[in-house]
């Protein structure tokens, strides 16, 4: 869910299959808004590119919250 409130549903798949990192820091420090923060999903970039089933529209920038869903 963003600070806009935009939100995504991610796949289960997507979590199980690929290595995902949520970062809160860069550097050490909080990581800002200006910078797409305070939550920034991250994944390798080979994994995102060679998956079709991957897709833009689960980026979400100033990510506020996560929230399991069943």
């Amino acid at each position: 869910l963003a600070e806009n409130d935009y939100a995504v549903e991610i796949p289960n798949w997507v979590w199980r299959t690929h290595l995902v990192l949520i970062a809160t820091r860069v550097d050490g420090a909080p990581h800002k808004r200006r910078e797409r923060g305070p939550l920034q999903f991250v994944m390798l970039h080979d994994a995102y590119t060679n998956d079709p089933a991957m897709s833009e529209g689960y980026w979400v920038w100033m990510a506020a919250a996560i929230e399991p869903v069943e």
